[in-house]
């Protein structure tokens, strides 16, 4: 076929429209995105079951999806909210707490805080090493608490007056789950075909794809939501302060190689140890 300018005029002005299509959906989308693809995860984590149950009853696929995501809905909505709103208040309790410590703990007429005779020896390097490096733990501590509480604040403002946008990506949430779960596989082989390859290679495509996205639901969110509970719950076990706090921050770090929520659980575990709480 001999090409004609023409037609590469034509191919090119289809090329930039598709483009501009696929830039102003993203942008539409955009503030969506964590909402779809939380339900995107889930579908995946779901998947088998759906399939399961989907398989026992095919006329009813669609009540099956329907069920599913009500549930998962209902899973996720009301400690969603329950879990937030203590979130807030607990960190809006910390500052205070923590500042009223510091400052009492650093009153002149004080009584001197003493460790457990057995870490007195490690307190005592401790704090010469922190003298010789000239830094001041409670300066430190009450700089880093000033911009958590300033943080919390700004995310607490920021909720309260976003809840319309907030309740919007909970509806494109549940939404696009009964979607993914109803018609993911067919969206799956649609877009398949699109691909220029042997269908062998395809189905090798999609396999190492889907493994991929499921190591990675798997071993991130599903890990950091199991040490963000199992932390909650052995802080609130042992009766430390603002437990769900600290959970929820251990889900945050737990991502990060190497250290994740240890982040959070060894600075505590060591604070209990010191005050004789853990004795």
């Amino acid at each position: 076929m001999i090409k004609t300018p023409e037609r590469d005029s034509s191919w090119m002005f289809l090329l930039g429209a598709c483009l501009i299509l696929v830039l102003l959906g993203v942008r539409i989308l955009s503030p969506f995105l964590c909402a779809l693809l939380a339900a995107a995860s889930v579908a995946l984590l779901l998947a088998p079951v759906y399939r399961s149950w989907a398989a026992r009853a095919p006329e009813h696929s669609t009540a099956v999806a329907a069920a599913l995501t009500g549930l998962v809905s209902l899973l996720v909505a009301v400690p969603l909210f329950l879990g937030g709103w203590t979130i807030l208040r607990e960190a809006a309790e910390a500052y205070p707490a923590a500042r009223a410590w510091l400052e009492d703990v650093s009153q002149p007429g004080a009584p001197a805080w003493a460790p457990p005779p057995r870490w007195a020896g490690v307190f005592d390097v401790a704090r010469s090493r922190v003298s010789a490096l000239k830094m001041d733990p409670r300066e430190i501590v009450l700089a880093n608490l000033d911009q958590v509480s300033s943080w919390a604040g700004m995310f607490a403002r920021t909720l309260v007056k976003d809840a319309v946008f907030v309740f919007l990506n909970l509806a494109v949430f549940i939404a696009s789950l009964f979607l993914f779960l109803r018609d993911g596989p067919r969206m799956v082989r649609r877009a398949a075909g699109l691909i220029p390859l042997p269908e062998e290679k395809k189905e090798h495509l999609l396999s190492r794809v889907r493994d991929v996205l499921s190591a990675v639901v798997n071993g991130v969110f599903v890990v950091a939501l199991l040490q963000g509970a199992l932390a909650w719950a052995g802080l609130a076990l042992f009766r430390v302060p603002f437990a769900v706090l600290l959970g929820a921050l251990c889900v945050v770090l737990s991502p990060i190689p190497f250290v994740g929520s240890a982040l959070v659980w060894v600075p505590v575990a060591l604070a209990m140890l010191l005050s004789g709480a853990a004795a």
